[in-house]
Formats: C-alpha cells, structure tokens, sequence
C-alpha cells in the first residue's frame, strides 16, 4: 500500500473509478538516485489541486487603490 503525500490516503483503495485504480498516480517525483530525498507521490486529485494552485500563483496580483 502506497499513499498519497498530500491526502494520506491510498488512492487505489478509495478511488471508484476503475481507470484510476490500475494507474492511481498523477505525479510521481522522483529525486535523483544518491541525494537521499524521498520519492513523493499525488493522487490525481491531489495533482489537479496542485496545479491549480500553481496557476493561481501567476496570475497577476490585482492593482493598489491609488492613495487618497
């Protein structure tokens, strides 16, 4: 059993649909062989809410109120 590094839960075991249970993983990290950093895993709906977040972070900040 293998589980996701951001929802902690085993997406072969929750996940309903049969596509996703044979492959479960959105993204796997990988760190080069040596460095000594885990391997990290996402769930594919933890890879979609990642992405999301990385869009939303460059997205262009909305502009200051000019100063009264």
């Amino acid at each position: 059993m293998v589980i996701c590094n951001r929802c902690k839960k085993d997406p072969a075991e929750t996940e309903t649909n049969e596509a996703l249970k044979a492959q479960p993983w959105g993204i796997v990290i990988a760190p080069p062989a040596g460095s000594g950093l885990p391997e990290r895993r996402y769930c594919f709906r933890c890879t979609i809410q990642l992405f999301d977040e990385l869009c939303a972070m460059t997205l262009p900040l909305p502009p200051e109120p000019p100063p009264k």
